[in-house]
């Protein structure tokens, strides 16, 4: 039993939230599901993952840093557009400019369709 704020005791369970992991681990499996690694892009920090995925027909990009916070460009060519989500599964922001995607990498991944 609960008690709520009156201190009246209930029956009535507390709103459950799924645990961040969780989120995380279902995000990375919605959005790379029947993809597969292609190559490793590189980056000026050894600390910086981006990753190209293929499958489906399509290509995406997985990118997060084990290091602090930033921004890093990423040349793309043939790409015409690009839609990107966090791994909570909010949508993230990026940038395209000439061919250069920017990335404000973080701990938690971002993954980054590519349509071309």
């Amino acid at each position: 039993r609960f008690r709520n704020v009156t201190g009246v005791q209930t029956c009535a369970l507390p709103i459950l939230q799924p645990k961040p992991a969780y989120v995380a681990l279902q995000t990375l499996t919605r959005e790379l599901s029947g993809y597969h690694i292609e190559q490793r892009l590189p980056t000026q920090n050894e600390n910086d993952f981006v990753l190209l995925l293929k499958g489906k027909g399509a290509r995406k990009l997985a990118a997060w840093t084990a290091g602090e916070a930033h921004a890093v460009k990423v040349g793309l060519s043939g790409v015409k557009r690009v839609a990107a989500v966090r791994g909570d599964g909010s949508q993230a922001k990026v940038d395209m400019d000439k061919g250069q995607l920017e990335i404000n990498l973080e701990e938690l991944p971002q993954y980054i369709a590519l349509e071309e």
